[in-house]
């Protein structure tokens, strides 16, 4: 197997993500929006149905082994090989999209689809390793990465910042994190309640433990809505 190459940060830019995705096979009848804070009449005005709930924060690590991680077999996982660098924003677009193929659309014969249909049941450490070599996605990663609107770090430089992924799946609230072994699982959803409301519970908690609160990030996947 050979490195294409370290990959650089992706950017929380719902144009970026947009791009990317679409450029890789995922339907145009779904885009990803800003989330901007916490209040109700804030998370009213996100566009639904909300698919996937992305957040970027400033990584301190995870204390994964006092988390419950899922023993469901059928979900699509894979992890985050150390030596991709920075790939944690692609990491978390496969993890939510692999688990959301009964909900959203994607193009025939685009890297999507034949991404998953090959990759499906695969070890998550293998599926990890195999998109090390694979350069078609790293072209688009690092388009998508020079398209954003901040600094590009040079090739290899690390950054404190981490992607992750919030997705509904058989009614439970699951967290894909590509630096642990397993996705998180959260508990079912309550009734009355949805992934936006029940991520923002997690991710506030996550906000109150970190030493750098100002720098948290949260867009969705959701339907495209129509301009106005």
């Amino acid at each position: 197997m050979e490195l294409v190459h370290r990959w650089l940060p992706l950017e929380s830019n719902p144009d970026v993500l947009d791009t990317y995705t679409h450029s890789l096979g995922l339907s145009e009848d779904f885009a990803h929006y800003d989330v901007l804070g916490f209040d109700d009449d804030l998370l009213e005005m996100v566009p639904k149905p909300i698919h996937a709930v992305y957040l970027l924060y400033p990584y301190q690590g995870t204390n994964f082994e006092e988390k419950d991680l899922s023993k469901d077999g059928t979900l699509f996982f894979l992890t985050q090989n150390p030596e991709i660098g920075e790939a944690c924003g692609t990491i978390a677009v496969l993890n939510a999209l692999g688990n959301l193929q009964d909900k959203i659309k994607l193009k025939d014969d685009s890297f999507f689809k034949r991404f998953f249909s090959g990759a499906i049941s695969q070890d998550p450490d293998k599926i990890g390793e195999a998109i090390m070599s694979d350069q078609a996605l790293a072209d688009a990663h690092k388009n998508a990465a020079s398209s954003g609107q901040s600094e590009v770090p040079a090739e290899g430089e690390p950054t404190q910042f981490h992607f992750i992924a919030f997705v509904e799946r058989g009614g439970k609230l699951l967290e894909f994190d590509g630096l642990i072994p397993k996705p998180i699982d959260h508990g079912p959803i309550p009734e009355g309640s949805s992934l936006l409301a029940e991520s923002v519970t997690i991710i506030k908690e996550m906000v109150e433990e970190s030493d750098d609160q100002t720098r948290f990030s949260m867009i969705v996947m959701s339907d495209k809505q129509a301009e106005e």
